[in-house]
């Protein structure tokens, strides 16, 4: 098991953030979620118990695989991402089909573990909103602004409903960082200073701002541009995405199958969605 041990002088904001991991936590069992095996929340610091997860995260994994490749981003095989999407797309229907609707609203690779076995877990529930208020034309009235800047969809940002979707835009971003083995916009986000505004990278993303999909595995990239679609009724649901990847998972298989037929550039010995 894994235990999170929290600092006694946490600000009232964080530890409201932890009670809501426990609150959420508690309710939910699907094997592409960390399970969750018990808290202590009175006298001292609160503790989450949960199972451990031998991979760590994939920020984690990818850091250790770049070290070995001496600096050089890390590209899996098109299996492997498939195997992570296909974990990554289950939990979340499971998390947005549940009644009421959870939307985790934090996902980034820090919060991606994998088991022994390679598989994916979501983690790190204290972001997430169980979905208990008013809707506003199929989207929900919450805070706006919460989640990490870089994997988070413009409506989070600036408004304050917004529905399940918001995952689905999250979930492409963290893809894009599994094909490429990169942060995605990172480029632009060391261009801006200390100073840089939200609003300003906000605007940006409303106009169309981003990651460049043009190295990546064709099917991939098509599903990845439809997931941060600016309009959140374009994306697909999660529930779509599940019923999408058999059939993608056979145009990566063809595709796969013609690219080992045709021969290989010199020097290119790489087998990866790139």
């Amino acid at each position: 098991m894994a235990v999170k041990t929290l600092k006694t002088n946490l600000s009232e904001s964080n530890l409201g953030d932890c009670y809501n991991e426990v609150s959420v936590l508690s309710h939910l069992r699907h094997p592409n979620l960390v399970l969750f095996l018990g808290a202590v929340i009175d006298d001292g610091p609160l503790w989450i118990v949960s199972e451990f997860m031998e991979g760590g995260s994939l920020e984690d994994f990818f850091k250790a695989k770049k070290r070995q490749r001496k600096g050089k981003p890390f590209r899996p095989l098109a299996s492997d991402v498939l195997r992570w999407l296909t974990d990554f797309a289950r939990a979340l229907c499971f998390l947005h089909n549940a009644c009421p609707c959870i939307i985790h609203r934090d996902l980034k690779p820090g919060n991606l573990l994998l088991s022994a076995e390679g598989h994916m877990k979501i983690g790190d529930f204290g972001l997430s909103k169980i979905v208990k208020g008013k809707m506003q034309q199929d989207r929900y009235v919450m805070t706006g602004r919460t989640g990490t800047l870089r994997y988070m969809a413009p409506e989070v940002m600036e408004e304050e409903s917004y529905s399940e979707k918001v995952d689905i835009y999250s979930l492409a971003f963290n893809v894009w960082f599994m094909c490429t083995g990169e942060r995605p916009l990172e480029l632009y986000m060391r261009q801006v200073t200390s100073a840089f505004k939200v609003d300003e990278m906000t605007k940006h993303l409303r106009e169309g701002l981003r990651p460049d999909v043009s190295r990546i595995q064709p099917a991939i990239a098509a599903l990845l541009v439809r997931c941060w679609a600016q309009d959140p009724d374009e994306r697909p649901s999660a529930q779509e995405l599940c019923d999408l990847l058999p059939s993608l998972k056979d145009e990566i298989r063809l595709s796969a199958k013609c690219a080992s037929k045709a021969p290989m550039p010199a020097g290119d010995k790489s087998c990866s969605l790139q």
